[in-house]
């Protein structure tokens, strides 16, 4: 990947999270912000139509109806992990934020657990994040590697 020149599955994952933003907007109230994310949206289509032919549109096109023709299944599934990803984010803040109860039997040893376990979940969503921007990548014939991880179990 680079800034420059996106990969499809990174172009695929940021729309995943672009669409999330703009869920949260419009949840929110934030109209302002909300545009700012259908800019970058409508950027990332581009993109994918002009560089990898991966959009087709049926006229005008539709911020809630821009159809994916290559990798639904997997760009549905991003979505679902980022939506994952955001909500353990969520919960770790409001779990780093709160103030440890020294009146329960282990107080820092359970808080921390569940950080870890919440550290824990973040890392193997991520894990498979990475392995279908990989199966996206692979479906254009792409073999860049996002994160350096992704090398860690394969044999040298």
């Amino acid at each position: 990947m680079g800034i420059i020149n996106p990969s499809p599955g990174e172009l695929y994952d940021r729309l995943a999270i672009v669409r999330l933003k703009i869920n949260f907007c419009e949840k929110k109230g934030e109209p302002k912000l909300r545009m700012q994310f259908e800019h970058e949206l409508l950027q990332i289509l581009d993109v994918l139509d002009r560089k990898w032919n991966a959009i087709a549109f049926d006229g005008v096109v539709s911020l809630v109806d821009a159809r994916l023709d290559k990798q639904i299944e997997q760009f549905a599934t991003l979505e679902t992990l980022h939506a994952q990803l955001w909500d353990l984010e969520s919960e770790r803040r409001r779990l780093m934020s709160r103030a440890m109860d020294f009146t329960s039997p282990d107080p820092q040893n359970e808080h921390y657990a569940e950080i870890g376990r919440n550290a824990e979940k973040t890392t193997l969503l991520n894990d498979e994040r990475q392995k279908l921007i990989a199966e996206v990548n692979a479906s254009f014939s792409v073999g860049d590697v996002e994160k350096l991880y992704a090398l860690e179990n394969k044999a040298s």
